[in-house]
């Protein structure tokens, strides 16, 4: 029976559950998904925020340690309890690369928010002598 049918009700934070991917996890798991050789180079939190680094924008899986357990942290206990299902990681990693390979992705206005990512020259800064 569905949860609506069941007619419960109330907030359901329905991610999945807590430790099934880390981001390693999940770059690692992007890296295999798209035939890709990306090297990951790990940078202190310190110097992501000396450089400028903005949160969910520059680096849209970043958040810093201290914002990052609210947002991540998620109890999806009652999810679990209703029955609602996870889907496979891989599958959304998958699918969301196929899509990106078509031409459906949105358009990116320099009127509009900007475009996510991490600029080349704050890339190289921070990559640069250490």
């Amino acid at each position: 029976m569905e949860v609506a049918e069941a007619g419960t009700g109330g907030a359901v934070n329905a991610t999945g559950p807590v430790g099934m991917t880390t981001l390693g996890g999940l770059l690692d798991l992007c890296r295999e998904v798209t035939g890709g050789d990306a090297e990951w180079v790990p940078v202190p939190e310190a110097d992501l925020l000396d450089a400028g680094v903005e949160p969910r924008t520059h680096l849209p899986l970043w958040l810093p340690a201290e914002l990052a357990r609210t947002a991540w942290d998620v109890d999806t206990t009652r999810a679990r309890a209703l029955g609602l299902p996870s889907r496979p990681l891989a599958q959304t990693v998958a699918d969301t690369w196929a899509w990106q390979q078509g031409d459906r992705r949105p358009v990116y206005s320099p009127h509009g928010l900007p475009r996510p990512g991490l600029p080349a020259e704050l890339e190289a800064a921070l990559l640069g002598p250490r």
